[in-house]
């Protein structure tokens, strides 16, 4: 796979969960302790989401958030000759996987999709798309 297209597609998975991506890229290269509480910090992020109180993904700390994870994902699944190249992918996908998925949530809304099963349905493709991603990479 291209890695600017690999970058881009671990990026889109932080935007939907601005942990999973890192969680995700930390376990595949180390069982460290660091890997250990990215995972750690991916699942409670995964069951916050759920919850009223937390606010909006696109709201700028949470999409700031987004796209580093994003950039540093993206950066971190390349080769040090791209690694800019890749950074700035990563956060494109980040960005632009934000607010799609902001979009979908609003649309299960609309057709009265309860908000916890739209996001459980968000973290299964969320962490399908990145456990298929890292088997590839």
């Amino acid at each position: 796979m291209n890695a600017l297209i690999t970058a881009g597609a671990f990026g889109a998975v932080s935007g939907s969960r601005s942990m999973l991506g890192p969680a995700l890229v930390a376990r595949a290269v180390s069982s460290s302790p660091l890997a250990r509480i990215l995972s750690y910090l991916a699942a409670g992020e995964m069951a916050a989401d759920k919850l009223p109180t937390i606010p909006a993904r696109t709201d700028t700390l949470p999409l700031f958030g987004r796209i580093v994870s994003g950039a540093i994902v993206g950066a971190s699944v390349c080769s040090r000759r791209q690694r800019v190249a890749c950074a700035l992918t990563g956060a494109a996908g980040a960005l632009v996987a934000a607010y799609a998925l902001t979009a979908g949530r609003r649309i299960a809304a609309q057709r009265q999709i309860p908000n916890a099963v739209a996001g459980a349905f968000e973290d299964v493709l969320a962490l399908g798309a990145g456990l298929w991603l890292v088997r590839r990479v």
